[in-house]
């Protein structure tokens, strides 16, 4: 049995010296041999040289959503064709994306009111607000009055007298000749 191991034991370490003796790197070294002088002229070539680049690569400067449909009716879709992003580079040079490049997020016309969604493209994420209306309510564009949308009654009226009263200086009669001579000064004549 001991013979039979030591045997294998050889056979094994044989093969490897084998392998090993195959794989060994032989280094030649090249003896250069020489070229008889040629007769013709040697030709001399002007090197090209190129202008090195100096205009610095445009890196995105912004992302931003330039133009949506900002109203919705109660379960619409996402009207993904009034879309428009607009990416601006650092060298003043924009494009609008193409909306199949965008995905869109968390858009809900279930329930009404005022709503955000996300809108993300090449890994930036863009809020876009939105409003979805009422069954009587319409789209109000102002934002003067962009508080009354969705509303009806005398909370409607109570509204819109606290956004016409903003702001609203209280005069006296006698005040009045001189708010008169600016407010309804002619602008094309300031003499009328």
């Amino acid at each position: 049995m001991q013979k039979k191991l030591l045997s294998i034991i050889i056979i094994v370490l044989s093969l490897f010296v084998f392998i090993g003796c195959n794989d060994v790197n032989v280094i030649t070294t090249e003896v250069p041999t020489t070229q008889a002088p040629t007769t013709e002229a040697p030709t001399t070539e002007t090197p090209t040289t190129h202008a090195p680049i100096t205009e610095p690569v445009a890196t995105i400067e912004t992302i931003e959503i330039t133009d949506y449909q900002r109203f919705y009716e109660l379960n619409e879709d996402f009207n993904t064709d009034a879309l428009e992003i607009t990416v601006t580079f650092s060298n003043d040079e924009t494009f609008i994306v193409d909306n199949s490049e965008a995905s869109i997020r968390n858009f809900n016309s279930s329930i009404t009111g005022q709503r955000t969604a996300s809108i993300i493209y090449e890994g930036n994420l863009l809020n876009l607000d939105y409003i979805i209306l009422e069954d009587y309510a319409f789209e109000i564009d102002m934002e003067y009055y962009g508080d009354a949308i969705n509303l009806r009654g005398d909370l409607l009226k109570v509204t819109l007298n606290n956004i016409i009263s903003e702001g609203f200086v209280e005069l006296l009669y006698g005040d009045a000749i001189w708010v008169l001579e600016e407010s309804d000064v002619d602008p094309n004549n300031s003499n009328n």
